[in-house]
């Protein structure tokens, strides 16, 4: 069967890419998706052209990115683009949202420079019920040079930082950072609107066209993903606190969200 460049072998579950750009150049992928994982062929051309999106062509990165979402959805999982960290001494997990280059990652490796504090995850964290799931799916983990070193713990990034990596834990409170004059909002139906648009923002967010051939092809994967996810992010802000959180220089952020974590505002 087939759905223009994009066609289904039926006996093993694998969806055949196969594109010709400028005329001249093959780009093309293999990608098999089952209950318990992905087994994806990349040809070497899609692979070095196709890095972001082009011509509705998706980066592996995105294509792989978007199918995980979906296994992890349908095994009661779910990602969040955020920051996390864990602080021991009140046993609380707080995941920050923000736009791009706002200060997620800044705060939470700001934040274990302190005591008591570690890192969940910098750039996307996995969520079941109310239990955050550090994830080494980030651009640190796959950049030169990342804030990591081999064994997982933070580095690099200031000697004398706690270096703990937390592997799961209960999450307590979800906060927006944002660029502004300093102050504080407590409005939870608008922490939970900023959140619901900021976690669909870095990948495609079930846009990328592997899941809509993947939906045409397999009924059972035909439902509203984004969805789904905004119900079970609001099902978490039912019980969890939540701020906006306001600072006119990225570096302040850490020292609001200390604050508020250890109820000093």
């Amino acid at each position: 069967e087939c759905f223009q460049a994009y066609s289904l072998d039926e006996d093993h579950k694998t969806i055949f890419c196969r594109r010709t750009i400028m005329g001249r150049i093959p780009l093309g992928y293999d990608i098999t998706v089952t209950d318990d994982g992905i087994i994806a062929e990349i040809g070497f051309n899609y692979y070095r052209i196709v890095q972001k999106r082009v011509m509705n062509l998706h980066g592996v990165y995105y294509l792989l990115s978007d199918l995980a979402n979906l296994l992890l959805i349908k095994k009661g999982y779910f990602t969040l683009y955020a920051s996390g960290v864990y602080f021991s001494p009140l046993d609380k997990g707080v995941v920050c949202f923000a736009p791009p280059n706002t200060g997620k990652t800044v705060t939470a490796v700001d934040l274990c420079n302190r005591q008591g504090y570690a890192l969940i995850g910098e750039d996307i964290i996995i969520v079941r019920e109310d239990q955050l799931y550090s994830c080494p799916w980030t651009s640190s983990y796959r950049k030169k040079n990342s804030m990591f070193d081999s064994a997982g713990s933070i580095g690099r990034m200031n000697p004398s930082m706690n270096r703990s990596i937390c592997k799961t834990c209960k999450l307590t409170d979800m906060i927006v950072l944002a660029a502004g004059k300093d102050h504080l909002i407590c409005e939870r139906e608008e922490v939970m609107r900023r959140i619901e648009i900021l976690n669909g923002y870095l990948f495609q967010h079930f846009a990328s066209p592997i899941v809509k051939i993947l939906e045409y092809f397999d009924a059972s994967y035909n439902l509203d993903w984004n969805a789904c996810v905004c119900q079970k992010i609001r099902k978490l802000a039912d019980v969890k606190d939540c701020y906006i959180v306001y600072a006119d220089d990225p570096l302040r952020f850490s020292n609001f969200v200390h604050d508020i974590i250890g109820g000093c505002v």
